[in-house]
């Protein structure tokens, strides 16, 4: 007996595992600062993409309690901008979603989706986040059994406090545990953090 004999799951982080992330993230900001000269020109032509990222990290900044969920703070962000231009601040959560629509359009590596259908074959298949990827709206929509996301307020990024590789198997683990399988003995991760 092979020592993963016993594996039943797999779990793996989406950003930078599954696709690379920073050119997502990229078009996605310019798709809103895009959004923003349609519906918000003035804001548009006060602010560049740049300009908008600094306000994001110093609200940030002054929010830690908020700054490890990306949505949050760029609801928070963009309502403060609108409001001080006199915008309807409920533009904002439109504006939000336009930018999740685009944040969502990933490019998985090229072996990632044949690798995966094969695994799904004899895994459970088990994707974890704890950034705002919705792995059902991107091109892997179907392939994992289960999909966690990090619970707000638990959620924190690698930009804000780093987690440590205990609390990161910790959380992998619990979700893993919490896929009802009456014979689950083990599971692994796979992630481009260690």
């Amino acid at each position: 007996m092979s020592k993963f004999d016993s594996i039943r799951v797999i779990s793996f982080d989406l950003d930078d595992t599954l696709w690379p992330t920073m050119q997502t993230i990229v078009e996605a900001e310019r798709q809103l600062f895009c959004w923003l000269e349609e519906h918000t020109p003035e804001l548009a032509r006060q602010h560049s993409i740049e300009s908008l990222r600094a306000h994001r990290r110093e609200l940030a900044l002054a929010n830690p309690e908020i700054a490890h969920d990306m949505n949050q703070t760029r609801l928070l962000h963009l309502r403060e901008l609108f409001a001080g231009l006199g915008y309807d601040t409920a533009l904002a959560e439109v504006a939000v979603r336009h930018f999740q629509q685009h944040r969502n359009r990933v490019f998985p590596y090229e072996d990632v989706r044949p690798v995966l259908e094969r695994l799904r074959e004899e895994f459970i298949l088990v994707s974890v986040t704890n950034g705002t990827s919705e792995v059902e709206k991107t091109p892997l929509a179907g392939i994992f059994h289960h999909s966690f996301k990090m619970p707000a307020g638990q959620n924190r990024t690698r930009r804000s406090s780093n987690w440590s590789s205990t609390e990161r198997a910790q959380y992998r683990t619990r979700c893993c545990m919490s896929v009802t399988i009456p014979h689950v003995i083990s599971s692994r991760h796979v992630s481009s953090v260690l």
